[in-house]
């Protein structure tokens, strides 16, 4: 899961073209929020190795509150620097539950882009996090 929440970010993230243009080709042309599907993916795999219940509890509700109210303020600024653009882009686009197949606009995805938005960064701290859980599974 975490792994394929990567996958996710990477993609998106190369498509991100941040205060200059909305992204709406790739992911973003079946959903708003691509980047927040990925991480929580990636939530939900470290859940599944720490293998606790209330770890899940509590992963998900920080989840909910850190990402809704992230969502919340992007939405906001978005509209603030694109208008109409991007208030059109919100009607035809959903959320976070994507609609397949849609097209998208016409951005090409540019792994250059996806170094610049420092989702490497993410892909490093993840497979740090997973290594410290498969290094504590191997060592009980």
């Amino acid at each position: 899961m975490v792994l394929a929440g990567e996958v996710v970010r990477f993609w998106a993230a190369g498509y991100i073209r941040k205060c200059v243009a909305i992204a709406t080709s790739g992911p973003f042309g079946s959903i708003r929020n691509p980047l927040y599907v990925g991480s929580f993916l990636i939530t939900l795999g470290y859940c599944v190795m720490a293998n606790s219940i209330v770890v899940l509890a509590a992963a998900m509700l920080a989840f909910c509150v850190f990402h809704g109210a992230a969502i919340f303020y992007e939405e906001r600024y978005l509209t603030r620097l694109f208008g109409n653009q991007f208030i059109d882009y919100c009607k035809s686009v959903p959320r976070l539950f994507p609609r397949w197949p849609r097209g998208g606009g016409e951005e090409q995805y540019s792994f250059r882009c996806a170094l610049e938005n420092r989702e490497h960064i993410s892909a490093i701290f993840a497979g740090i996090v997973a290594l410290a859980f498969a290094l504590k599974i191997a060592l009980k």
